[in-house]
């Protein structure tokens, strides 16, 4: 008999593990010297921004959507689902934290970092107002976009693969592979807290309009900045190039509008949506080192060292 204040936890296996998909904590060490190329991506300066500006957001949102699951750990009932939330968890710690390297190495090239950080602050300051619940939403709501843009990353080479220093390329090979393989972690342990009523709808719903906010308005808001530092914020040929990337040719936001309209049916679920488990099983050889992996007893939750 369990003693009083303690929770039963039951074994019911994640949507994840039923697919064959474990999520694993990894730690690689990937090194970034000031001989990478300062334009590393051959799309040119403005595709180069565009990914600068998402790992300058990295840590700041990997650190909420760490907060936000752990909210719910101590809710769950299912121990398989508390030990997936946890490796979601490190793994999002491990994330922000190799980020935070390659942030230096912005830094380091003279880009104002910490100033480029500052809408996404402004957007998590407001956020800390609201609900536990409705935080939970937002970080979901931006797992689901995340783990699309993984998808992408993982399924069409051109957009990665042809960048100008593969140290870089493996950074982003290595995330967009991690973010597919937990992509349902927290959407999961929202639900089995929250539900699928009528408010967990609305939750999701309203979290899905914060995320595309910061999709749509903070990106472009530091890839401008990026831009002006490089003195060319103001040259239509570069956002033309960055709008070809992203839309046209390879792409990577192109039909993007379908992730939203799914995230929109009450019964969507990450893994049904798209069920992307067997390319997880091609890509591993390619892209995971054995030797990343680290066991479950030598890390704790939100551990991002």
């Amino acid at each position: 008999m369990a003693a009083p204040g303690t929770r039963t936890l039951t074994g019911t296996r994640t949507s994840s593990q039923l697919r064959g998909v474990a999520v694993t904590l990894r730690r690689p060490d990937f090194g970034y010297g000031r001989d990478i190329p300062r334009v590393w991506h051959d799309g040119g300066i403005a595709v180069t921004a565009f990914w600068n500006a998402l790992s300058i957001a990295a840590p700041l949102l990997e650190a909420e959507f760490i907060r936000d699951a752990a909210r719910l750990e101590g809710r769950l009932e299912s121990e398989d689902q508390v030990r997936e939330l946890r490796s979601f968890i490190r793994q999002e710690g491990t994330h922000a934290s190799l980020h935070r390297r390659f942030n230096d190495l912005l830094e380091g090239w003279g880009y104002p970092v910490e100033a480029c950080q500052a809408p996404v602050r402004r957007v998590l300051k407001v956020l800390a107002r609201t609900s536990s619940a409705f935080r939970c939403a937002v970080a979901l709501s931006g797992e689901h976009f995340i783990g699309e843009m993984g998808d992408i990353v993982l399924t069409r080479p051109e957009v990665l693969e042809t960048a100008g220093d593969d140290r870089v390329t493996r950074l982003w090979l290595w995330h967009s592979y991690e973010e597919v393989e937990h992509k349902a972690a927290l959407f999961d342990a929202f639900t089995a807290v929250h539900g699928r009523g009528p408010d967990a709808y609305l939750y999701r719903i309203a979290g899905l309009a914060v995320a595309v906010d910061v999709l749509v308005v903070v990106i472009p808001l530091t890839v401008a900045r990026l831009l002006r530092e490089d003195g060319a914020a103001l040259r239509p040929g570069e956002w033309a190039a960055l709008g070809r990337y992203l839309f046209v040719t390879p792409g990577l936001l192109r039909g993007r509008s379908r992730a939203v309209f799914q995230f929109l049916r009450p019964g969507f679920h990450p893994w049904t949506y798209l069920d992307n488990a067997a390319l997880l099983a091609e890509r591993r050889e390619d892209l995971v080192d054995p030797s990343w992996e680290v066991p479950e007893t030598r890390s704790r939750p939100g551990d991002a060292s």
